[in-house]
């Protein structure tokens, strides 16, 4: 199939594309490589692409409705199922990730990393609530200044490899809300008790978990998705679907009237959501293997839902 083809097949599903943006997008690595072909009695060649490419391109043209970041389109081609090649993929996931030292990762000693924990946390409170919806909720949820600043302290010093600072299992006396619940508050997920009940005591094994399959800080992923092959990448895809997918079967077998927590709803939907997760099944492939990520696909198929429901979630 040829340029000239692919740009008829959109405008007859009424995309507007230039022969000019197909070249963009073919040299952004969005489409399948193509090969040179001679045409009889023509002098030179044509560039020809292979079959099927018809339909990852109009998969492009409708994802670039809603977006224009070229790293973005190439996520979501790749999470969508469609190939991409591996250098330009890890390329668009590190670039999705937050950089190794936004919030202070860089391995310095433990005094260091507390005060850029600190400092960090001052800007986020000092931030205009205005600029992100998200940090307006989490503000609005826990309302004091002192719940705000520890339940965001806490999650930036985990951000920077840090174990929570919270306690599970027994509640410490004389403590009138423990760190966990601040926490769980302001990132909506009190709304969905079933979920935080069975989250609660799993996050310091979690995070073990996290260390021993090679997160230590925001670099070290980096790091992880530089060097993962392409079927690594893949099975880390299919597992954050998974999880994903087991986080809506949970919410609807239980028959709750809301929905998914906020938290969970937003990573589900952004590029650099989705990035996370990935990047975070990919650390705990390593630590667990396909186990648990096996008892979820049959925990889904127990609630009715088959493989392509999972990856249209």
């Amino acid at each position: 199939m040829t340029v000239e083809a692919l740009v008829e097949a959109a405008r007859a599903e009424g995309y507007a594309v230039t022969a000019r943006q197909v070249e963009r997008w073919h040299k952004a690595h969005l489409l399948p490589r193509r090969h040179q072909r001679h045409v009889r009695g023509l002098r030179g060649s044509v560039g020809v692409y292979p079959a099927g490419t018809e339909v990852q391109f109009l998969a492009l043209c409708r994802l670039r409705q809603q977006r224009r970041k070229l790293s973005e389109l190439r996520f979501w081609l790749w999470w969508e199922g469609y190939a991409i090649e591996l250098d330009p993929l890890r390329a668009s996931l590190r670039s999705l990730l937050p950089a190794p030292d936004t919030l202070g990762t860089i391995r310095a000693d433990a005094d260091e990393r507390f005060e850029a924990g600190e400092r960090m946390t001052n800007q986020l409170i000092a931030a205009t609530p205005n600029r992100s919806a998200v940090l307006a909720r989490f503000r609005r949820r826990l309302r004091t200044r002192e719940d705000v600043y520890s339940a965001a302290f806490a999650l930036l010093r985990v951000l920077q490899g840090e174990r929570p600072p919270w306690r599970t299992g027994a509640e410490v006396e004389g403590e009138e809300q423990p760190l966990q619940d601040s926490v769980w508050r302001g990132l909506g997920l009190d709304r969905v008790p079933w979920l935080v009940g069975a989250t609660s005591d799993a996050v310091p094994a979690v995070v073990a978990d996290l260390e021993s399959g090679g997160f230590s800080d925001l670099g070290s992923l980096h790091d992880l998705v530089a060097a993962a092959s392409a079927e690594t990448l893949t099975q880390a895809r299919d597992n954050a679907r998974l999880v994903l997918g087991m986080a809506e079967a949970l919410n609807h077998l239980t028959r709750r009237p809301d929905r998914l927590p906020p938290v969970v709803a937003k990573l589900g939907h952004v590029a650099w959501g989705l990035t996370f997760i990935v990047v975070v099944c990919l650390v705990l492939q390593r630590a667990w293997g396909d186990g648990p990520f096996e008892s979820f696909r049959l925990a889904l198929g127990m609630a009715g839902l088959d493989n392509a429901q999972v990856a249209a979630m």
